[in-house]
């Protein structure tokens, strides 16, 4: 067995063509179908079914898939670490950032980066969690920045939490909506358009507890989007109610409510069990620890 049959096998599966897998190898089929059936005797069962043009993975296979996804994504762990060492390099880092931790951190980030750390490769994805998950499972992101309330906690996962943040309902300074008296109550804020990222379902309760019925988010909230700092700056721009990370827009004003909001964010570094971490990760992590909590 070899790292290019495993490799090979992991490009089948995601390719579900012979001719694709090929061509994407720099391999005739004729060397590909060889690569894939002297493993799949080596291993003792099948690893592929043909069904038409296309192929399927077996349940036997994909056990072998899961597995060599794992020994591929550390041996090239291994091999870039070694170069990095000899090039005196801090290699490649792929972060994953929600919404709410994207507002805050990945502007300083990338400007630390830039100042103090030109020998790093940084990559960064911003989206939702569900999709900042999958990727993480296919080893394209290192790392994920994210509200641990809003993914699974599943077993391949390593979460660690980083801070609990506070969020606040807020708007532009000189906004209608403070001229009058506060507290205000939902139905006051509601005569305004309101605006939140996608809400995590234990925030929907939150504010179903608060609120009641009316502060479920598809009643209470107008427009939704993955980016919280397009949402912020639509606020400044605009007579717009946003929901957020309160340190994420300290040039907003938050707006008090009866009941009380009493909510907050719960951000955690999120790694794949088991899986070896890139080298950088010791230097960006007291970084974003350091940058992701309430000013005291």
């Amino acid at each position: 067995m070899t790292l290019t049959q495993l490799r090979h096998v992991i490009l089948l599966t995601e390719l579900s063509s012979f001719s694709r897998a090929a061509d994407a190898a720099f391999l005739t089929q004729p060397a590909l179908s060889r690569s894939i059936r002297a493993l799949e005797e080596e291993l003792g069962g099948a690893l592929f079914d043909r069904v038409g043009h296309r192929i399927e993975v077996t349940p036997f296979g994909q056990h072998v898939v899961e597995q060599a996804r794992v020994i591929c994504a550390n041996a090239d762990a291994l091999s870039d670490s070694a170069a990095q060492m000899v090039a005196g390099s801090l290699g490649r880092l792929s972060i994953g950032v929600g919404p709410g931790p994207g507002a805050i951190l990945v502007t300083p980030l990338l400007l630390y980066v830039t100042e103090h750390q030109p020998n790093l490769k940084l990559q960064i994805m911003r989206t939702e969690p569900e999709q900042l998950l999958k990727a993480l499972r296919e080893r394209s992101l290192d790392i994920l920045i994210v509200d641990s309330r809003a993914i699974p906690a599943d077993h391949d996962l390593a979460i660690e939490p980083i801070s609990v943040m506070r969020a606040a309902i807020m708007c532009r300074p000189g906004h209608p909506i403070l001229a009058g008296g506060l507290p205000v109550t939902l139905t006051e804020l509601k005569r305004y358009q309101c605006a939140s990222t996608i809400v995590p379902e234990a925030t929907r309760r939150t504010l179903m507890e608060r609120f009641g019925p009316d502060g479920h988010p598809d009643r209470l909230f107008n427009l939704q989007c993955g980016e919280l700092g397009n949402l912020f700056e639509l606020a400044r721009l605009s007579d717009t109610i946003v929901i957020g990370v309160r340190h994420a827009a300290p040039d907003l004003v938050e707006i008090p409510t009866q009941p009380a909001l009493n909510i907050n964010a719960q951000y955690s570094w999120v790694s794949l069990t088991g899986r070896t971490l890139p080298m950088a990760c010791k230097v960006v992590r007291p970084f974003i620890y350091d940058r992701l909590r309430d000013p005291e």
